[in-house]
């Protein structure tokens, strides 16, 4: 059971965010080995500034489904993370060769951010919403949802849509009633750190 967060379970929150920033080291240190195993045409290769129409081939397969988060959202991490380690764990190859997470900038001029895409077997949607109602459980919160589309960044009166746009893929945002659009975002996002914390740390007793 994740306890709340109070000035008691200190500890624990800090040993989540050590947990998480340890994760994100793992994934800048494999980022150059990620590049050359997709251009040996690795399709389950995670991917940084990644070349959009490789990944609009790779996306747009009727077999697989996507869903695009900003890795700074609260909840998309968790999201995420518990549903590789939950239904595609990484101690079974057999299972987490089906779970594919790129992480890309957008847009690729003016300001940028990181966006995630996690992208699964169409025959198993019914782990989305499975993975949609723990994190939201865990966070204690409306957390995030599934909406249809893609992200759109508006600048003056120029429209950009995210790159990776197949009928195909989803956008992961905050529910309206969530508390990160009412001052809580520091508490989702604790909260989160420690959840995805715990999990990490389950999965490294799993891999021992």
């Amino acid at each position: 059971m994740i306890m709340p967060l109070d000035d008691d379970h200190k500890d624990e929150e800090q040993r989540g965010n050590d947990l998480a920033k340890k994760l994100f080291q793992q994934l800048e240190a494999g980022a150059k080995k990620a590049a050359a195993a997709v251009a040996d045409e690795d399709p389950n290769a995670l991917v940084f500034d990644a070349d959009f129409d490789t990944l609009r081939e790779m996306c747009n397969k009727t077999s697989v489904v996507n869903y695009v988060g900003m890795v700074s959202r609260p909840g998309v991490h968790l999201f995420g993370c518990y549903m590789e380690h939950k239904f595609y764990p990484p101690w079974k190859p057999e299972l987490n060769k089906n779970f594919q997470l790129h992480v890309v900038k957008w847009p690729k001029e003016g300001p940028t951010m990181e966006w995630i895409i996690y992208t699964v077997p169409v025959v198993d949607y019914k782990f989305i919403e499975m993975s949609l109602r723990a994190t939201n459980e865990f966070l204690e919160d409306p957390g995030v949802r599934i909406a249809n589309g893609v992200p759109t960044m508006f600048s003056g009166d120029d429209i950009e849509t995210f790159p990776v746009n197949g009928k195909n893929t989803f956008t992961i945002e905050n529910h309206p009633d969530s508390k990160v659009h009412k001052g809580g975002s520091d508490v989702v996002d604790a909260r989160e750190r420690v959840v995805v914390g715990a999990i990490l740390d389950e999965a490294e007793k799993q891999g021992e």
